[in-house]
């Protein structure tokens, strides 16, 4: 090896080790770039506290269940059941209403039925 490879591998050692020292130094400035920037995040966040409130006590008994209550509403039945009967009863009085002719409709069944829709009047 003559003295100008010598010379020539020491400066290529030279500057891969420089190489080698920037990207490490660019690493960590990053790094503590990016760790700087978190601790200012977490320092400018504000968590709310929240405070735990204790459940009140159960002093008091339950409410009587329907099984052990004495009131004529729930001897009568379910309420449901109760609304389910009243609209059927008077679906049925309407029913009735119509077939006895209250409102007419005997004559709105002639007309349809006649085709003469133009002559009714409402």
């Amino acid at each position: 090896m003559t003295m100008d490879e010598k010379s020539k591998l020491e400066y290529l050692k030279d500057v891969n080790s420089a190489a080698d020292r920037i990207r490490h130094h660019l690493a960590m400035s990053h790094q503590q770039e990016v760790e700087e920037a978190n601790r200012a995040q977490a320092a400018t966040t504000v968590v709310p506290e929240f405070k735990r409130v204790p459940l009140p006590t159960m002093n008091t008994a339950p409410p009587m269940l329907e099984k052990n209550c004495t009131s004529s509403f729930y001897e009568s039945g379910s309420t449901l059941e109760m609304w389910e009967e009243s609209v059927e009863q008077k679906l049925q009085n309407i029913d009735q209403d119509i077939k006895s002719n209250k409102f007419g409709a005997a004559d709105l069944n002639t007309m349809f039925a006649s085709g003469k829709i133009e002559e009714m009047d409402f």
